[in-house]
């Protein structure tokens, strides 16, 4: 039912337009699966698209003026990488001052234990030492022992 005039529209109950207005939208659903099929479109996404996302039409979306908030933000977010930056270099820096401490004292103590005579070694021929004064720890003596 084509409606050239406004006075037919009118004439039209509530029931009627509303029954119009699903044919005419279940009509371009129809006529945009179609285009979009045609195009090349998944069955699904062809199903699902609204107009307005469209792959063929699609406009980038408008862009917000930057606020003093954000900029604020993004201030705060340079320091923050900057002082995770700062944190990883002081680090670093540490480590390799303890790594000189510590081959500077390995070397004093290479050193200092080359200067000390070594401790005398048992020859072949020499008697082995008396066992006879030796006590055990805490004093006692050996139950086998006389007086023990």
């Amino acid at each position: 039912m084509a409606f050239g005039q406004k006075s037919q529209v009118d004439k039209l109950s509530v029931v009627e337009l509303e029954r119009l207005l699903r044919i005419k939208q279940r009509e371009a659903r129809k006529e945009r699966f179609l285009r979009l099929s045609a195009a090349g479109a998944s069955k699904n996404a062809a199903l699902l698209s609204r107009d307005d996302d469209l792959p063929a039409e699609k406009a980038s979306p408008p862009r917000k003026p930057k606020t003093t908030r954000d900029r604020i933000l993004g201030l705060i977010e340079m320091a923050v990488v900057l002082g995770l930056m700062a944190i990883l270099w002081t680090s670093y820096m540490n480590l390799r001052t303890l790594n000189r401490e510590m081959v500077s004292a390995q070397t004093i103590l290479v050193e200092a234990t080359a200067a000390v005579p070594a401790a005398p070694t048992l020859s072949a021929d020499a008697p082995p030492p008396s066992l006879a004064s030796v006590r055990l720890p805490g004093g006692h003596s050996s139950p086998t022992s006389e007086g023990g």
